[in-house]
């Protein structure tokens, strides 16, 4: 792999890659950037030495979590026997406890040991039958190597080990929703098996300390993501063991892994198993869809309704005859049996979310669900680990009423925010869009501007009316595009409240106008310019979106595709980059200021329609540098005052730069490196310097840092936030409000921090 492909790798992990009280106190938060080594021409950048003591202000902060009440992809879950743990995990925000009526974050800084930034996807987590305080989970978010690794916890989660082995684990990779992939001997809390994506299946008979590979299941093969060994089962009488593989077929030991039988071939995926009480396996498959039933090598297979692609299965603990199965999205397609697998009816879904309107008004038209688990205190009772949050179905009839169940889970991922005067603020985010928040509660925020599954990948205000913002809003990879109403770029005269799609939508659409960054000028509403991804060109609007004009950028007419003579020339890559290169100057009407990772730094003092190079030759450029994850951030409060930030890769850690004479020269902060976002906010005095805020590596250690004094020191506001070790996408300062920002994290939503006064 080519080290430009190797970064690109890491970006998507990252992205395809959810608390109150004070600081989590002491200790390291993990690095966000291996040690840099060289690049092509032997050298990599770095910037001169921090000359000043770094000083410590995490004891003034306090942090909570600026509620949305739901989010992100919750794909599986798991108990005990006696159903005193209950867990969810999620595909980049985490693992979750059942704890009375809330949901509790498992993951924290001072409870892990060694802690990485892959802990957050979690593939697979599991109670050990006979004990309900120990806990495995297999976490990464890698397919490139064995960077993953089995985290173990001995009292219900409240600390986490590891062994040494590592394996390639993906939590946020294709095919996540399928049955668990680890699995604990139900009479022996130290015997564990982990089936793994590309290395066949692993036991451990010394709770995860050590693994040794198993013989005699294969690998499994599957075109694309590889999904290797999807579930593991591990019977009642300590012997019995069984696993599905893909694109292979269900394997079964009887003698603790000695001996294996493949039960049956399948070309497609078993993504889903649930053991009987009476000794019975079911099984759900896909591509093709089957759902089968083994007991005593009879293979049975059922057939609930024809033409479905079967990803869920689970059996009542308390009735074997009693089986539900559902398709990849499970509205309208659950399917019960209470007689084994005789008969089978549809059940009739429906959802209720009251306490949480945006979540009650979700567009049920797909569902996507991980593995059903049947509560075992209460009858009849079923979780659904779903794609915004968890629910609670109490059986009844043929009613299949889905009742939300997610206090505590905040697991969005964050894009942008932009934060209002009087304590507002708009967040962005994948899969649900926008926010407009009020307060910090869950009831401050409305979801906008549509319901359906949609994210904002920018958002923008206009520097001398906080009530016009503009935002960039699609659906992902070009999912939906049939109805029509895919995308929802528009803008908003009320603070974010309410959104106007723009209207070009209606009319003739630029094609390759999509994702990427807006910005709206400064004294002028009408006016915006938007940088799509595919490093398409620029596009320029005077009406407020009703029509757009191209603008090719001087210097990059021959940036063409080779095959097929496409312009790329802009400067946003690919639509899941943390990437925000486009600012308006908020000091002067109609200037814009663009970075362009080839070519440096460009200015429009005509509102987009013309553009210059500005020079700059001491900002640095070239993939390595600004490719990816660059921001660029101009000053609200001093004129001619820009900020950019290369974010980080693989290996080039470079550090953050600052210009006060409009872009002209620039230099590198001492101490600073892989700075991942941004933000600038008034000073601590009226008319005194405003204040830096910067999320990264400062001094060598990885935080939440601010500066008072033009970058010359720095005091470090978290290393994580309430134990939140994920890493930071997005910032804000709060305009009226010193010492307060907006902290956005990979898959655990937003962060509110408050500075306190510090004491005489």
């Amino acid at each position: 792999m080519t080290r430009r492909a190797a970064a690109l790798a890491t970006a998507c992990a990252l992205v395809v890659s959810a608390c109150t009280g004070g600081d989590a106190g002491s200790g390291e938060r993990p690095s966000t950037v291996p040690t840099p080594t060289a690049l092509d021409d032997d050298t990599f950048i770095t910037a001169p030495p921090l000359e000043t003591e770094l000083v410590d202000a995490a004891d003034r902060m306090t942090w909570s979590t600026l509620e949305m009440g739901a989010g992100g992809f919750v794909t599986g879950g798991d108990t005990d026997a006696a159903g005193e743990t209950l867990l969810m995990r999620t595909d980049v925000g985490g693992l979750y406890r059942r704890d009375g009526e809330v949901w509790t974050q498992l993951l924290h800084l001072e409870r892990v040991d060694d802690p990485q930034l892959g802990d957050w996807q979690v593939a697979s987590a599991v109670v050990a039958p006979s004990d309900p305080s120990r806990l495995y989970a297999a976490t990464g978010n890698s397919l490139r190597g064995p960077e993953g690794r089995i985290l173990v916890s001995d009292d219900r989660g409240e600390t986490w080990s590891s062994g040494a082995q590592r394996f390639v684990i993906d939590g946020n990779a294709e095919w996540r929703t399928g049955g668990e992939r680890l699995a604990v001997d139900p009479t022996d809390p130290d015997e564990v098996w982990f089936g793994s994506r590309t290395e066949g299946l692993w036991r451990s008979a010394d709770a995860g300390q050590t693994f040794s590979q198993v013989e005699g299941v294969p690998v499994g093969i599957n075109d694309g993501t590889p999904a290797g060994v999807l579930w593991v089962i591990a019977a009642p009488d300590g012997a019995t063991v069984f696993a599905g593989v893909a694109g292979d077929g269900v394997w079964q030991t009887t003698d603790d892994g000695a001996a294996w039988t493949r039960l049956w071939e399948t070309p497609g995926l078993p993504m889903d198993a649930s053991l009987g009480s009476d000794g019975r396996l079911w099984v759900a498959e896909r591509d093709p869809g089957a759902v089968r039933s083994v007991m005593d090598g009879v293979i049975t297979t059922h057939e609930p309704q024809s033409g479905r692609r079967w990803e869920v299965v689970e059996v009542d603990p308390a009735d074997p005859d009693v089986v539900l199965v559902a398709d990849v999205g499970i509205a309208d397609h659950v399917y019960r049996t209470t007689d084994g697998g005789a008969d089978w009816s549809r059940l009739d879904l429906t959802t209720s979310c009251p306490e949480i309107p945006w979540l009650d008004a979700y567009a049920n038209d797909f569902l996507p669900s991980g593995s059903f688990v049947f509560d075992r205190t209460t009858a009849g009772r079923v979780w659904v680990p779903e794609g915004f949050g968890v629910w609670r179905v109490d059986l009844e009839g043929d009613e299949f009423a889905m009742r939300c169940d997610t206090a505590g889970i905040e697991e969005l991922v964050s894009n942008d925010v932009v934060a209002l005067p009087g304590g507002e603020s708009v967040t962005a985010h994948w899969d649900r869009a926008i926010f407009h928040h009020t307060g910090d509660g869950v009831l401050d925020a409305t979801q906008g501007p549509t319901s359906r599954f949609n994210t904002a990948w920018d958002v923008a205000v206009q520097a001398d009316d906080p009530t016009f913002l503009a935002a960039v809003v699609g659906d992902q990879r070009f999912c939906c595009e049939g109805d029509g109403q895919a995308y929802h770029s528009g803008f908003s005269t009320d603070g974010g409240r309410t959104w106007t799609r723009f209207s070009s939508y209606d009319g003739e659409h630029p094609e390759e106008l999509r994702f990427g960054n807006i910005a709206v000028a400064t004294g002028d509403p009408d006016t915006m310019v938007w940088l799509p991804s595919f490093n398409g060109a620029l596009h320029v609007t005077h009406d407020r979106g009703a029509s757009w004009q191209r603008i090719v950028l001087p210097g990059t007419e021959d940036m063409v595709q080779a095959d097929n003579g496409v312009y790329r020339g802009g400067s946003h890559q690919a639509y899941y980059l943390n990437r925000k290169v486009l600012v308006a100057d908020p000091h002067v009407v109609g200037r814009f200021l663009l970075y362009h990772q080839e070519l440096g730094l460009f200015r429009s003092d005509d509102g987009g329609d013309s553009w210059v190079n500005v020079g700059g030759d001491d900002l640095p450029t070239g993939w390595t540098v600004g490719w990816f994850a660059a921001s660029l951030v101009a000053s609200p409060f001093d004129p001619d005052h820009l900020l950019f930030a290369p974010g980080y890769l693989d290996e080039a850690a470079v550090p953050m730069y600052e210009s006060t004479d409009g872009g002209a020269t620039w230099r590198a902060i001492p101490g600073t490196s892989a700075i991942t976002a941004l933000a600038v906010g008034p000073g601590e005095t009226a008319g005194g310097p405003a204040i830096v805020y910067a999320a990264g590596e400062v001094g060598g250690q990885v935080g939440i840092w601010r500066s008072v004094d033009g970058l010359e020191s720095w005091e470090l506001l978290s290393a994580a936030p309430n134990g939140n070790y994920q890493a930071v996408k997005a910032l804000a300062a709060a305009p009226d409000e010193p010492g307060t920002i907006y902290v956005g994290f990979t898959g655990t939503s937003f962060m509110v921090g408050r500075l306190a006064p510090k004491e005489d």
